[in-house]
């Protein structure tokens, strides 16, 4: 439910009715949508894309993920493991095409198939099982072409047998896309472009967000955008493209200026000065806030970076709130630890992570808010 609406700094900042002091974490659907947007028009319109939504839509809730993409018109989804995918299994409608991306027991394939899912074969001995558990089923295949972390090996490309099978799209995976001008990107698209030179007429499925990118040559039938979708910049050395979907605020709990020089937190590995003032904010890693944070990030209000003071704790963090003026101490009840300020892309930079394990760190003690 939402309380109310102010603005500060051109952004509009939603405030919830929220009866505790856990933190909040605000998804915006309608910029999920652009990001989508965004890929369709980088793409062109023969290019199939298709949306990664593995690891419960990267931490952001499989559910309102898939069903928001699938408004904006995606058909083609993809999860790594089936019990994933199957969770959603009542919102599916015979349009909806979905990949199991993990290598599978032959249980699984059953299950699979069973269901109508589209297997991505990482193996030969996959490759066996499925045309003896459902001849001519539908399925991607799956090649290494440097990576070295699943696929079939494209030496091995002679030892296949693939009449007996539907194969929707070859598939390979980008290992340093990120990286525009590393020379495995092109190494990885002549090598699945020689695959597809024995299998003819195959359709490819192979750049990930950064792949998009790279530029026409890399876009092939199908592109599997995971990242940007959820706001996290594709490509680093530039400004990001795509939109905020994340948000992070948390709740002040408690205001302190010190009397005297003291250690703030775990370890008294800062002395803040006398006359500090410090906020506690109802965030931790026991939400998911990474540890190494420590002394080393921000967090915003009205236009003010708010330094985090002392070891991020289990529950709480501090900020050095002197530099906010006192007329607006009184309006102090939530800060933004994440979103269109402080970016998904600096808080990972300044973690020494990446955006991907920022998202997928997030815990089940969030305040969840969906908005459009």
């Amino acid at each position: 439910m939402i309380l109310e609406a102010f603005q500060y700094s051109g952004i509009v900042k939603i405030m919830y009715n929220v009866q505790n002091t856990r933190p909040i974490l605000e998804i915006n659907l309608g910029s999920l949508k652009n990001n989508y947007q965004l890929a369709l028009e980088v793409v062109g319109p023969k290019v199939n894309v298709s949306a990664v939504i593995k690891a419960n839509a990267y931490g952001l809730g499989a559910c309102e993920i898939f069903k928001t993409l699938k408004e904006a018109g995606c058909r083609d989804f993809y999860f790594a493991y089936f019990d994933e995918a199957y969770r959603l299994q009542d919102l599916y409608d015979a349009n909806d095409q979905i990949y199991i991306l993990a290598p599978q027991t032959e249980e699984e394939l059953l299950e699979t198939t069973a269901q109508n899912y589209t297997p991505v074969l990482n193996s030969l001995r996959e490759i066996e099982l499925l045309k003896r558990i459902a001849p001519r089923y539908r399925c991607v295949i799956h090649f290494n072409t440097g990576m070295n972390r699943l696929g079939i090996n494209t030496a091995d490309i002679d030892k296949l047998n693939l009449p007996e099978l539907d194969v929707k799209y070859i598939m390979s995976h980008l290992a340093c896309a990120d990286d525009p001008k590393h020379p495995m990107n092109k190494s990885q698209l002549l090598s699945i472009l020689e695959v597809q030179k024995k299998l003819p007429g195959s359709k490819i499925s192979f750049s990930n967000s950064s792949g998009v990118f790279l530029g026409k040559e890399y876009h092939l039938s199908q592109i599997r955008p995971g990242c940007m979708l959820y706001g996290i910049n594709p490509n680093p050395y530039k400004p990001s493209e795509v939109q905020t979907v994340a948000s992070i605020y948390a709740k002040v709990v408690a205001i302190r200026e010190l009397t005297k020089d003291e250690p703030v937190s775990y370890s008294a590995s800062v002395i803040a000065k006398k006359g500090t003032k410090i906020a506690t904010i109802a965030i931790g890693y026991g939400d998911g806030y990474h540890r190494i944070l420590s002394n080393n990030a921000d967090c915003y209000f009205k236009g003010y970076r708010l330094p985090i003071l002392g070891r991020v704790t289990m529950d709480f963090i501090m900020v050095d709130i002197t530099a906010i003026p006192g007329q607006y101490l009184d309006g102090l009840t939530y800060v933004e630890v994440m979103g269109k300020n402080i970016t998904i892309d600096e808080l990972s930079n300044k973690a020494n992570t990446i955006g991907y394990e920022i998202l997928t760190s997030l815990q089940n003690r969030f305040n969840r808010f969906y908005i459009s």
